[in-house]
């Protein structure tokens, strides 16, 4: 299992690797990379596991996540979309597919993440713009009635 902390692609860059599925869901809780491969067949714990346990995980839940596989059944990569991998190589491939797709799912992810940030900063200025409307409407009431009591207090004296 790799994982990546880097944005930019250089085949060791920002690169971790872990020998087992166990020990790579262990490093990507603790590091939060942007990206991890995953052979189907890791040591220890099947792919399918690996992915399962990391979708789980509220915090890396949406994490980018490739698996690599030297098999060609259409049920195991079946399998492994309803898992909710983003890509899905076959070995042999050429570096420049893994090139392909990491950087793709990496783009995806940050365009992602920047329109949830952009909806964030729209509600945040919709609610500054309505919350002093919504605090003067009770005190208009408040208001009324202090000035009611006033001219009652007028109308005795």
């Amino acid at each position: 299992m790799t994982i990546r902390k880097s944005r930019k692609w250089a085949p060791s860059r920002g690169k971790r690797t872990a020998d087992n599925g166990e020990e790579g869901g262990k490093m990507a809780r603790s590091e939060s990379p942007d990206l991890i491969n995953c052979d189907i067949m890791a040591e220890w714990m099947v792919g399918f596991e690996t992915l399962a346990q990391l979708r789980n995980a509220p915090a890396i839940s949406a994490m980018p996540f490739i698996f690599i596989t030297g098999g060609d059944d259409q049920s195991t990569m079946r399998r492994g979309m309803d898992l909710g991998a983003d890509d899905y190589l076959q070995k042999p491939f050429r570096i420049q597919q893994l090139r392909t797709a990491v950087d793709t799912r990496i783009r995806k992810h940050e365009a992602i993440r920047k329109q949830a940030e952009n909806r964030l900063e729209d509600l945040r200025s919709h609610i500054s713009l309505m919350l002093p409307h919504d605090l003067n409407t009770p005190l208009n009431g408040i208001i009324g009635y202090a000035d009611m009591i006033v001219m009652d207090v007028e109308d005795m004296a």
